[in-house]
């Protein structure tokens, strides 16, 4: 079966989420590298407002079917995109369902030295690819929708 069939036997809200993850993470990846993170986070804040709060068990379902959509768009997209560009757009699809989530930044001593890792934390599940154990988080989220305020990041 070939990607196309794949996606056509995916159920809507599924292509309607990777299809958004195909959309916003070039754009991520692009801002990041021409403003950085910190007006990237604005620029996506200000995009998408915040939807209506979704229900604590349709927010696991949503969350955990949003991380494995973004996840397909970085391997089968434009761009093959790291894991900050994915967790931010997840965070943003998220975000944009109501749901709280909060982006999250780890850090490790590798072999190739000083190694960093980005992922979305959401109703109670870490949403990363798991390929990446032993980072040690942040104390505090880098990112939150809980927090999210437009007004007071101007």
């Amino acid at each position: 079966m070939n990607r196309w069939q794949r996606f056509r036997r995916l159920p809507q809200a599924e292509q309607g989420l990777f299809l958004a993850a195909l959309f916003w993470l070039p754009l991520t990846s692009l801002s990041l590298g021409l403003v950085g993170v910190r007006r990237t986070v604005r620029l996506l804040e200000r995009l998408g407002g915040a939807g209506r709060r979704a229900e604590q068990d349709d927010a696991a379902a949503h969350a955990l079917t949003a991380a494995r959509m973004v996840r397909a768009a970085a391997r089968h997209g434009l761009v093959r995109a790291t894991c900050l560009p994915c967790s931010l757009t997840l965070w943003r699809l998220l975000r944009r369902r109501g749901i709280p989530a909060e982006l999250r930044i780890g850090t490790r001593n590798g072999p190739a030295g000083f190694e960093a890792h980005a992922w979305v934390e959401a109703a109670g599940l870490r949403l990363d690819d798991g390929e990446e154990p032993g980072f040690t988080p942040l104390n505090s989220p880098i990112l939150s929708t809980q927090a999210t305020n437009p007004a007071k990041s101007r």
